[in-house]
């Protein structure tokens, strides 16, 4: 996608196996339609907004992204689908097709976004948007250096928002464990990045999970949220707030 987003759902509604094709463009990001009752979706936020399933929402599925040699070193039987493609409506003037590839917006997108996205941050500001409740915020990646661990809380919800600019990864879990609130630092494990908890020096893997030290075993929950370029993020969820580097959050 034009705004390096990717995101992952569970496809059934009401015990319904759906498959999708992409349709248009809303708020600068694609939608889908489903093949079997052509309702519309939203890929950001999973919720049908026209259509025979408007209203029902998919369940969001956490998407580790990465190069492919990441991935594959850590799931080495992972499987590699068949790569698809994205279709305009409608054809692409010739002078116009640079800016697909550009920091620019292609002129398909830039009338379905509100107006005074860049006042905030640039377009193309890559980052983690994380939506706790009804609550939002970004997470910049940009100018990060290799890797960034940030307490926070969102919702009311303690979180830790894991953070690797060298590969354009990051993730969002609860800091709450067991009852206990956990602080995190980076540390490595196996030769790869990792985290380690400062009260227990328990280390756990990009997927949340314990690998050693007195939580092995245990897994953190998954906050829900998605790798983007701040403009279609901005678009969705007007209401976002922005991290910026400050103290620690307790």
């Amino acid at each position: 996608m034009i705004c390096n987003s990717g995101t992952a759902f569970r496809a059934r509604v009401d015990g319904r196996r759906l498959s999708f094709e992409e349709m248009g463009i809303f708020n600068g990001v694609f939608v889908m339609k489903d093949h079997q009752t052509s309702t519309m979706w939203s890929h950001y936020t999973g919720e049908a907004f026209d259509g025979p399933l408007k209203g029902k929402r998919l369940k969001w599925v956490q998407l580790e992204r990465g190069s492919a040699a990441q991935v594959l070193a850590e799931h080495p039987n992972a499987q590699v689908p068949k790569r698809g493609h994205m279709r305009f409506r409608g054809e692409i003037p010739q002078r116009d097709r640079a800016a697909l590839l550009g920091s620019d917006l292609p002129p398909q997108f830039v009338p379905t976004l509100p107006d005074g996205l860049a006042a905030r941050l640039p377009l193309h500001t890559h980052g983690l948007g994380v939506a706790v409740g009804s609550e939002h915020r970004f997470y910049p990646l940009d100018g990060l250096g290799s890797s960034a661990v940030v307490p926070d809380q969102i919702g009311g919800v303690p979180v830790v928002v894991w953070m690797r600019e060298s590969s354009a990864s990051a993730a969002a879990y609860s800091r709450c464990v067991k009852g206990r609130v956990l602080s995190f630092r980076p540390t490595e494990h196996a030769g790869r990045d990792a985290l380690e908890d400062v009260q227990t020096h328990s280390v756990w893997t990009a997927t949340g999970a314990a690998v050693s030290g007195p939580m092995a075993g245990e897994q953190l929950t998954s906050v829900r949220a998605l790798v983007t370029d701040w403009y279609g993020w901005a678009a969705y969820f007007g209401d976002t707030t922005v991290w910026s580097a400050a103290p620690d959050t307790p």
